[in-house]
């Protein structure tokens, strides 16, 4: 229950947790700034859909070869799920803007002559 609410509260606040800038990890050397003005309508990093495994390989999904036990020359792919570590956050090449963004960017004029 409780890993539920955490992965849910970090799916609401992942698009505006860098809207406000976060303190910098030390040593990378990367520092956010926060926004002197509020908060800013793009959205400049996004939570990575990938996944590293022991070795430090990056792909979306892993699979490993086992055999089966009825007939030990039939081998049989099976998805891996266990002791994988998730991408993390991934800079945007170009910022986007945040979904939640509440204004109407463009107002599109409307005509009824045909």
């Amino acid at each position: 229950m409780g890993t539920m609410v955490s992965r849910l509260v970090g799916y609401l606040l992942s698009p505006i947790r860098y809207l406000f800038g976060t303190p910098a990890v030390e040593g990378t050397g990367q520092d956010l700034v926060p926004c002197k003005s509020g908060p800013t309508p793009f959205v400049f990093k996004r939570r990575g859909s990938q996944f590293f495994d022991e070795d430090g390989d990056l792909a979306h999904e892993f699979y490993e070869e086992v055999r089966v036990e009825k007939n030990d020359k039939k081998m049989v792919m099976q998805k891996r799920v266990k002791n994988l570590t998730p991408q993390g956050y991934v800079d945007l090449p170009h910022p986007r803007i945040n979904k939640d963004f509440p204004v109407v960017m463009c107002e599109a004029l409307w005509t009824t002559d045909r």
